[in-house]
């Protein structure tokens, strides 16, 4: 199904408009936005304070928060890392659902049973709270690092999991497992795929497509061998088991030119690598690359985005947007500040659009986490932001929509109208049906379900005032937008 970005209200629709005020870590050394996800209509943002000390040592901490039209708020409680050892490091990953209403959440270096185990932990906000949902999904091994990466399909219901330290028949090959929810039990799905040397942490980097059938998965070269210089692997899921779609990408890197970051449009026919360690322009300027799927292998998609500066790390995060068709790139050492740039896919090339938004002070590696939601809003983490403390952290929200170049999504367009409204909201969809409607409030919470409109007339006129989050679909499209209801 293709998906089509609609512009929020006008309000907030200006070039890189910050959207709230900036999200702050609360403690020193919390590195609050380590990790950042925010869901698809870009109302609910979680961060990961994976270094916080607040119920042990460096147990970790993750705060949740909602968009209610001007401000970021808290919703439910503070998420805390198990405490049954120090350095769990909960809140290294994230991953949120489509609807804000389920959350994923990695701890690496959980230990409770042997050393750096690792632990997945699933919540699902239920009754103004988060309540964890299903079993913990804890590794089998010393040094494993489960959850070091980790990706959830968009309803929330399967998730990738990577233990890029795991050992497989003697060798530290790590390896990537796919669970399903079922019965409230995270069971597997299909058999574990497996890297293929020692030490190439296979399961670094991942990444599940919005309907969770197919994944990317990147290692990296540990060992600086000529045989082990990074490789990135695309996986399918046939209703039985995991099989690899195309052929490996492999020589992307040299020595200490690791891959940092991959990422996969929903339809799993474009998929984003970073290479921070890249020295083309600079040692560790960094380089991005994109490749898309003909039906049969993987052909690079466009020339090589190139970080300009030494030491830029460009490429460290990386977000696809647009179908494929547009990245978001983090840079967070770019003058030692950080910096997010993005660009899009035109006259067959990767041209920028807009300008960089770059990080507010010496430190702050702003760039260092980037998420991006159906609508073109991305939060931005800054970990060594010190505005609470030395490394307190700090998350930032955009709105890049005016800031893009290509009028493709805008073509396209159903007209929502008016907006802000107060009674009845008009859907000129040019004599198409309106169907699938569907009405979230700034908590996440289903407000409205209906499956077509009569006279492509909703009548809304008894809801509370606020910003809601509306989608639909017309002729197997799906738009989303933002309502403001006066």
């Amino acid at each position: 199904m293709k998906r089509i970005l609609i512009l929020l209200f006008s309000n907030i629709v200006f070039s890189q408009t910050q959207i709230g005020s900036s999200l702050n870590g609360t403690f020193a050394e919390d590195r609050f936005g380590q990790s950042t996800t925010i869901n698809s209509t870009g109302n609910i943002i979680a961060v990961g304070a994976p270094t916080n000390s607040q119920v042990g040592n460096e147990t970790g901490q993750v705060t949740v928060f909602s968009f209610d039209g001007e401000n970021w708020n808290q919703l439910g409680g503070l998420l805390n890392g198990l405490t049954s050892s120090d350095e769990v490091n909960f809140g290294s990953s994230l991953s949120i659902s489509s609807n804000g209403e389920i959350l994923a959440v990695g701890s690496p270096n959980y230990d409770s049973i042997g050393n750096d185990f690792g632990a997945v932990q699933i919540f699902k906000f239920e009754n103004s709270n988060w309540v964890q949902l299903g079993n913990t999904i804890i590794g089998t091994q010393d040094n494993s690092f489960t959850g070091a990466s980790i990706s959830l399909s968009s309803d929330g219901n399967r998730i990738a999991v990577g233990s890029p330290g795991k050992s497989i028949d003697g060798l530290q090959r790590g390896n990537v497992t796919i669970y399903e929810l079922v019965s409230n039990v995270w069971s597997q799905l299909g058999t574990s795929i497996i890297g293929d040397l020692n030490q190439v942490f296979f399961g670094n980097q991942i990444k599940l497509n919005s309907t969770g059938d197919n994944v990317i998965i990147s290692d990296f070269n540990i060992d600086i061998e000529p045989t082990k210089i990074g490789k990135v692997k695309v996986y399918s899921f046939d209703g039985t088991n995991w099989t690899q779609k195309g052929n490996s990408i492999v020589g992307l890197l040299s020595e200490d030119n690791r891959l940092k970051s991959v990422d996969m449009s929903n339809d799993a026919s474009t998929i984003v690598i970073g290479i921070p360690g890249s020295d083309v322009n600079g040692n560790d300027s960094g380089k991005v690359r994109v490749y898309s799927f003909n039906n049969t292998d993987w052909l690079q998609k466009g020339l090589d985005i190139n970080g300009t500066l030494m030491s830029d790390l460009f490429g460290f995060s990386v977000k696809l947007f647009n179908s494929g068709n547009g990245i978001i790139i983090g840079s967070p050492n770019f003058n030692n500040k950080g910096k997010m740039s993005f660009y899009e896919y035109i006259s067959n090339n990767w041209q920028q659009s807009g300008n960089d938004v770059i990080g507010e002070n010496v430190g702050d590696f702003f760039g260092i986490s980037i998420s991006i939601s159906e609508n073109n809003l991305v939060s931005v983490g800054a970990f060594g932001n010190d505005t609470n403390g030395n490394n307190s952290g700090q998350v930032k929200v955009f709105d890049i929509n005016s800031s893009l170049k290509s009028s493709s999504f805008i073509n396209n367009r159903v007209t929502v109208y008016p907006n802000p409204v107060e009674n009845y909201l008009f859907f000129n969809s040019e004599g198409k049906i309106v169907e699938n409607i569907l009405i979230n409030n700034c908590l996440g919470m289903k407000i409205l379900n209906k499956s077509f409109l009569n006279n492509n007339l909703l009548d809304i006129e008894d809801f509370p005032k606020g910003v809601y989050f509306l989608e639909y679909s017309v002729e197997g499209t799906k738009y989303y937008q933002n309502i403001l209801k006066k």
